[in-house]
């Protein structure tokens, strides 16, 4: 069984993009294109 932990902070180290918390939000308003297919994937994990 697969016991990654899958969280958005994880998604961005393994896209190697910065991760903390301010970094997330600041990479999410800097790149608007981004943010919804970013917001899905952190819905998608949080299921």
């Amino acid at each position: 069984m697969d016991a990654t932990k899958h969280d958005i902070t994880t998604l961005f180290k393994q896209l190697g993009l910065p991760s903390r918390d301010s970094e997330i939000d600041a990479f999410i308003e800097q790149n608007g294109d981004w943010s919804e297919v970013i917001d899905e994937l952190g819905v998608g994990l949080r299921q």
